[in-house]
């Protein structure tokens, strides 16, 4: 069974504490990089080895000046482990306007998965736009401490994985 985790970042692996500083170890990685809550990024470690998930970037991190790698690389400079995340969600446009992230995930999903495969997938993130996807969403809050150990147990019993 592939079990895959959409994650974004703002809100989820960093919050209102420490979503504005600049981290002085990642300030060399680009313009702009925020840091990262070293107990959110403990928090999504403990999801991955519970889970056995991938994790695909749904974040708008995903883009430039950050990038898969650049993001992964903040992580694991506040003691994310691995393993390697595996992908991003494409951006898709409809006109000039930025569709949902649901239609961004959907969209990763028809791409990725073959129709017989079985498998699970959970998003994390602070905000609801994902349309038909919502009864995936395990929703963080930034002002409450992002990832924590109770949206992990959320995210692990959308995997069918009681704690």
């Amino acid at each position: 069974m592939k079990r895959i985790i959409f994650l974004d970042v703002d809100g989820v692996l960093n919050h209102h504490k420490t979503a504005h500083r600049v981290d002085p170890e990642t300030a060399d990685d680009g313009p702009g990089f925020r840091g990262m809550s070293p107990e959110c990024v403990k928090n999504l470690q403990t999801l991955i080895e519970k889970s056995g998930a991938q994790v695909v970037l749904s974040s708008t991190w995903r883009k430039e000046p950050y990038g898969l790698d650049n993001t992964e690389r903040v992580a694991r400079r506040q003691g994310f482990k691995g393993p390697r995340w595996i992908d991003i969600t494409p951006t898709l446009y409809q006109g000039f306007r930025e569709l949902e992230r649901g239609h961004e995930i959907q969209a990763w999903l028809d791409e990725h998965l073959k129709k017989d495969e079985p498998s699970e997938f959970s998003i994390i993130d602070d905000d609801s736009d994902m349309v038909h996807l919502l009864p995936r969403l395990v929703q963080t809050d930034p002002y409450n401490g992002g990832l924590t150990e109770a949206k992990v147990a959320e995210a692990l019993k959308l995997f069918g994985i009681e704690t």
